[in-house]
């Protein structure tokens, strides 16, 4: 199956990126090294490119895979799955930190914005995820009328804040990133209410105690 055939081949690229800390330079010798054919290789990929933006696409299918098997995943509301679905997708980059980190700060600090065009494919995935549970009929009125592509956007801005937060993170297991995304997800639904403002300075005051800079 090509499923089958991608995550094969995602984990050959992230086992030689991590062994080797160097990108493989071509398909070919990509293809040789890991006894895969290259046609093989161009039925599911078209570059090399494909398949490291696909890595974050399949860190988005595991989380979700991993939230469908808990049964009580389906009776949470908006908030409890947004919540959920952060600690989940932080929790599998913290197992492929390693990878991670090497692919977002590839090159010289002028040049790692470059490297968030890998994440293009996961942030449709992403913001479709936001789409059908965020965006939900319990928040629809209101979501509306701050403009819902805006609000939107917003979640993958927040997003971004919280991967560069938990890339910069120094506590044990993380929990400062847990922190951030609690208090994150809680701001954005308090903006669905009638005083966000309170939540917003709240988190600003952790994230400056935290010495996190954008």
């Amino acid at each position: 199956m090509k499923s089958e055939l991608k995550s094969r081949i995602a984990e050959a690229y992230t086992k030689e990126v991590l062994s080797s800390e160097l990108f493989p330079k071509s398909i070919y010798a990509f293809c040789q090294k890991h006894d895969f054919n290259e046609n093989e290789f161009y039925e599911v990929f078209a570059s090399l490119d494909a398949v490291k933006n696909y890595i974050w696409v399949a860190f988005h299918k595991n989380c979700k895979k991993v939230l469908k098997k808990n049964k009580s995943f389906s009776k949470y509301d908006s908030k409890e799955k947004f919540l959920a679905y952060l600690f989940s997708y932080f929790e599998l980059l913290t197992l492929n930190r390693s990878y991670v980190l090497y692919v977002l700060n590839e090159g010289h600090s002028l040049e790692r914005l470059k490297n968030l065009k890998q994440l293009k494919d996961f942030r449709t995935h992403y913001l479709t995820f936001v789409k059908d549970t965020v965006l939900s009929n319990e928040n629809e009125s209101k979501i509306q009328e701050l403009n819902d592509k805006l609000f939107s956007e917003g979640t993958w801005v927040q997003f971004l804040i919280l991967l560069k937060f938990w890339i910069e993170d120094q506590s044990p297991k993380f929990e400062k990133t847990d922190i951030a995304i609690e208090k994150s997800v809680q701001a954005v639904f308090d903006l669905l209410q009638s005083n966000p403002l309170e939540k917003w300075i709240d988190l600003g005051k952790f994230m400056v105690k935290e010495g996190f800079k954008l």
